[in-house]
């Protein structure tokens, strides 16, 4: 539309205008619990609205779209909106007549935009119902593999500390122990080496793998170890999926942000999530601390990854009620864009003990930004980064001379096909534009990329689909990497790589690198202007502005901070926190 529009129309930069409205309004979107009335808030923190993570609720995204439109509106002239889903274009509607401004609508009448919608709540009842149904017959088939793989509650028991640990088919070795965990790194392997006892509690990668694979290496491994589920029982089960799609929060009379109101996006989104089974996956979550409790097995500490979703607020609600002397402690192992909202605690948080009692993070920079939201100086503790071999890669000399461009696509499609396209319309047939996809997307979606570059002619001998990972491509040379929300970019710069992250047309931009060390562009024009100062040194970051940078992006491992903070080998020891901290409010 934009192509066919280009000379009628002048097209808005959308996608840097709703960065900079969540960016201003960044703490009222972080403590967002203040403009709501909950009435329970275990059912509050397990909504991905409350959450406030741009990639598992629209309710940022809506907000700052309607306040964008109210600007727009506030400065008149003839404005054309493109709205893809009908409950926002009737809320955008709404607005555009409570302010007296002439709007014309363009689509389908009131009757179908109804019916659409309870077409649509129907349909996301009906997955509701058959997840619930597969999460019960998944319960039945790990009884039954528990009948020869019992718990082994005295190896439990003699624990100072379990890793929440996200868990695949073969993690978990036959014999001897598992040293290592998903976004944790070395971390298990390190604790153990300072004296402490550690098990597990596996959280499958059931996204990824399939659960009862897991379930079977996990039961049958050599460790002290349980899996979420043992903790799930089918009557929890249902009783947690019908409390899920009754309402117990809602927004105050008065919701607004920046002095528009938003209690209708709040209700929109509340409705959209209402049959969301990841509300349920996050209650279910909390039946793990009771679990461990009637068995008599009272941890020190419990760690999980830490990046304050609704599966990691579940966990910790369950363990403070049941084990309150058990410390919680978030595992931060991965760079975060200023946009991911979640990761920020918020003050309500903070004050009723929903928080972890500890964060360790990788580095001095993700330290600063959990605490410029106010989480307390001593519960953040820079650990440094035991993901060895992560973000960090060899230098490659002759930056600007291997006439190469890697493109570091995600898992989004319509983010890709942006992606894509701007770099290939800004390459033409000057660069080489080596395009890796991620390896979690499946070959239809693969399939899609290619296509939507055919059918606007941007595909040709100097363009390639490749499966290698991104440092294999980077390690053979390569003068700039195009991204848009992905870790491979510290990647790019640390081999010298020119790092130009592309901004979105129409939603939010993830740029994880620290300000300074990229390029953030808009449209192809842009980017082919900056490929034009590919040699020019002078023109991007230098090594040791890079290296500095980095340096204070991912600190050396000290397991000995995690070690002191965990409280050594001591079960229960509460050397940095008072027992204050851990009142917890429901």
């Amino acid at each position: 539309m934009k192509e066919r529009l280009s000379a009628a129309v002048s097209w808005g930069d959308t996608g840097r205008r709703l960065n900079d409205i969540a960016e201003r309004h960044e703490d009222s979107f972080v403590n967002l619990a203040n403009r709501f009335d909950i009435g329970d808030w275990d059912w509050w923190e397990s909504r991905n609205l409350a959450e406030r993570g741009p990639l598992s609720s629209t309710f940022t995204v809506e907000c700052c779209r309607l306040i964008l439109f109210g600007d727009c509106l506030e400065r008149g002239g003839s404005h054309l909106f493109i709205v893809e889903v009908h409950d926002l274009a009737d809320i955008l509607l709404a607005e555009a007549r409570r302010r007296g401004v002439p709007v014309r609508w363009r689509g389908p009448g009131a009757v179908r935009r109804r019916a659409e919608r309870a077409a649509t709540q129907g349909i996301a009842f009906l997955r509701f119902a058959r997840a619930a149904l597969r999460r019960a017959a998944r319960l039945r088939r790990l009884r039954v593999l528990r009948r020869r793989h019992p718990i082994d509650w005295d190896r439990l028991r003699a624990c100072d500390v379990l890793f929440a640990a996200w868990s695949a088919p073969d993690d978990f070795p036959d014999r001897g122990p598992r040293d290592v965990a998903h976004y944790m790194g070395a971390l298990p392997r390190e604790a153990r080496a300072a004296g402490i006892t550690a098990g597990y509690v596996a959280l499958p990668l059931d996204w990824i793998y399939d659960a009862d694979e897991i379930h079977r290496n996990a039961v049958a491994s050599a460790e002290a170890a349980m899996v979420a589920d043992d903790a799930v029982t089918t009557g929890a089960l249902w009783r947690v999926a019908a409390d899920a799609v009754r309402l117990r929060a809602g927004p105050k009379p008065d919701m607004a942000i920046g002095g528009q109101p938003l209690g209708t996006v709040a209700r929109m989104v509340l409705a959209r999530e209402r049959f969301d089974w990841r509300a349920v996956t996050a209650r279910l979550m909390a039946e793990i601390g009771p679990f461990l409790a009637r068995h008599g097995c009272r941890p020190g500490a419990v760690c999980h990854v830490y990046e304050n979703q609704t599966w990691e607020k579940g966990l910790r609600a369950g363990l403070r009620r049941a084990l309150p002397d058990t410390r919680v402690a978030g595992v931060h192992q991965s760079p975060f864009s200023k946009m991911y909202l979640n990761m920020l605690p918020s003050q309500a948080e903070v004050a009723k003990g929903r928080w972890p009692d500890v964060v360790f993070t990788h580095g001095a920079r993700s330290r600063r930004q959990l605490t410029s939201t106010g989480a307390p100086e001593n519960r953040v503790i820079d650990a440094g980064l035991f993901r060895q071999g992560s973000f960090i890669l060899n230098r490659v000399p002759g930056t600007g001379t291997h006439r190469r461009l890697v493109v570091a696509t995600g898992v989004d499609f319509q983010e890709c096909c942006e992606l894509v396209a701007k770099a290939a319309a800004a390459a033409g047939d000057d660069w080489e534009l080596a395009v890796n996809f991620h390896p979690s997307t499946a070959p239809s979606f693969r399939d899609g990329i290619r296509r939507f570059l055919e059918t606007r002619g941007l595909t040709g001998p100097r363009v390639t689909f490749v499966d290698h990972s991104v440092a294999d491509l980077l390690k053979n040379g390569a003068d700039a990497i195009l991204y848009t929300d992905t870790n491979a970019a510290f990647e790019g710069v640390s081999t010298g790589a020119r790092a130009i992250n592309v901004e979105r047309d129409s939603a939010f931009s993830f740029d994880k690198l620290p300000d300074g060390l990229s390029r953030r562009l808009y449209t192809a024009a842009e980017i082919r202007s900056a490929l034009g100062e590919i040699a020019d040194d002078g023109a991007w970051p230098g090594p040791s502005e890079v290296e500095a940078a980095l340096a204070d992006c991912f600190s050396a491992a000290d397991a000995a901070k995690v070690v002191a903070a965990l409280g050594r080998a001591e079960k229960n020891a509460s050397p940095t926190f008072s027992q204050t901290d851990k009142v917890m409010e429901r």
